[in-house]
Parts: structure tokens; C-alpha cells; sequence
């Protein structure tokens, strides 16, 4: 079975016992694309500085 080979799809296997998970195709989706190498981990972060005077 494919999800043997690899850890992180053993992770997926796992999360699937989760029924509300298992029954959103959008989280599923969500959940390989965090992990994906398109994922931006800046996603919603502002620059934010202080001005020291």
C-alpha cells in the first residue's frame, strides 16, 4: 500500500481516523499542501518594527 512507504503519508493515514478530517476535502487538501514545497510559512505575517527614538 502506498501510505507504508512513506511517514508523512503514515501521518495522513492517521489524521484520516479524525471524522471530521475524514470528511472535509478541503482539510485533506489543506493538510498536503502545508506540506507541500509551495506552502509560504510567512503566510499572514506583517512586518511589524518599532522605531526606537
Amino acid at each position: 500500500m502506498m501510505l507504508d512507504g512513506d511517514s508523512e503519508l503514515a501521518e495522513f493515514a492517521t489524521a484520516l481516523q479524525d471524522s471530521v478530517f475524514s470528511a472535509s476535502p478541503v482539510a485533506r487538501l489543506d493538510w498536503f499542501y502545508q506540506r507541500s514545497p509551495f506552502w509560504d510559512d510567512r503566510l499572514n505575517l506583517y512586518p511589524v518594527g518599532r522605531e526606537e527614538r
